[in-house]
């Protein structure tokens, strides 16, 4: 009855056993494991400094040392106390005491390092933007220990909504269509009515002067550009074909321009030196650009926004359809180029310098 009792009782008469203990190399995991927290964690007590960020506008170029040095005498001519200074071999960050420092050295540095372009007469060019400057001792950054990124949440940043110009985008393609269709044309000696654009929207209109003609043509065009869907009519009171493209190519050329746009927007967010940054697709025709960490949202809009189109023509002889041809100034004098490109910027998958 008693142990019956007992055990309804919870009572052990039994040896006494020691509860949660664990063998020596365990704890010494456990004190291991925690160590690296802490190490790995140390970053994130030490603050960032306020600090003004110099680079080249040439994104191959090296920041010049004078120039950090003329900006750092710029700054103590000012009144604004510098800290430190940090050279990279992509940007200069010059360390200042304050927040207000920092946005009145700013200006400050701008205008004497666009003095001195002036005054050495040559084509040296420097992007002046304020970031902040990490203070994690150099131990931790040997280890690969870094503060905490924060996102636009916690640290502030600018968001970027873009819109792709993808009527643009189309309309290029369409327009290098129709001059392939020209010359396609041409070589098969089948005569057309010329115009100077047959391009509608998504649509070409070629007009003939026979409908024996336009049927050939309809037969040559099919085969070469399937993804236009090709019906005879009338096209200024004469026989004709309407070329429209359909909807499954229209995306595809969507989608090739979004993921241009993509590629050249994640390279432009490399100069600025965010920590992960946000570069994805929005719906069909935007991309949004999270940028954590960046004060000033104008240098940024002015680095996303700096593009360049690439586009190979030939120079077109003086007896060249004034139809084909397109007129640019170079260095102060007026060159006809054909309409007709040899290739584009949407070809080419890969580009370096080199002798």
């Amino acid at each position: 009855m008693s142990t019956l009792t007992e055990r309804l009782l919870g009572i052990s008469t039994g040896p006494a056993r020691q509860v949660n203990t664990f063998s020596l190399p365990t704890y010494l995991l456990i004190l291991a494991v925690v160590a690296i927290g802490v190490i790995y964690a140390l970053p994130n007590l030490y603050q960032p400094d306020y600090a003004i960020q110099i680079r080249s506008e040439a994104a191959d170029e090296a920041v010049d040392v004078e120039a950090v040095d003329v900006a750092v005498a710029a700054l103590e001519e000012a009144g604004i106390e510098v800290i430190g200074r940090d050279i990279s071999q992509r940007h200069a960050l010059i360390r200042v005491s304050s927040s207000q420092g920092q946005l009145s050295g700013r200006d400050v540095v701008m205008a004497r390092l666009s003095a001195l372009a002036e005054e050495r007469a040559d084509d040296s060019r420097y992007v002046v933007a304020l970031n902040m400057a990490p203070t994690t001792p150099r131990w931790l950054q040997n280890l690969g220990a870094r503060p905490l990124s924060l996102g636009l949440d916690l640290s502030g940043g600018v968001h970027f909504m873009l819109e792709v110009d993808m009527p643009r985008a189309i309309n290029d393609r369409m327009t290098a269509a129709e001059q392939t269709i020209r010359s396609m044309l041409r070589d098969a000696r089948l005569r057309y009515v010329p115009g100077e654009d047959w391009v509608d929207g998504t649509r070409i209109n070629v007009a003939f002067y026979d409908s024996d003609v336009r049927d050939q043509a309809r037969s040559l065009i099919a085969d070469a550009f399937p993804e236009f869907n090709i019906v005879p009519r009338d096209v200024s009171g004469r026989p004709g074909l309407w070329l429209t493209m359909d909807e499954d190519a229209v995306r595809e050329i969507e989608d090739h321009a979004i993921d241009q746009n993509l590629v050249s927007l994640r390279n432009r967010v490399n100069e600025l030196g965010v920590s992960e940054p946000l570069v994805q697709r929005a719906g069909r025709a935007r991309i949004v650009v999270d940028l954590p960490g960046v004060q000033d949202s104008a240098d940024a809009k002015r680095i996303l926004d700096r593009f360049a189109t690439l586009d190979f023509r030939l120079v077109a002889p003086p007896d060249t359809s004034p139809a084909d041809i397109e007129t640019f100034t170079y260095e102060g004098r007026d060159v006809r180029l054909f309409r007709e490109s040899i290739v584009t910027g949407e070809r080419v998958t890969n580009a370096q310098q080199d002798y």
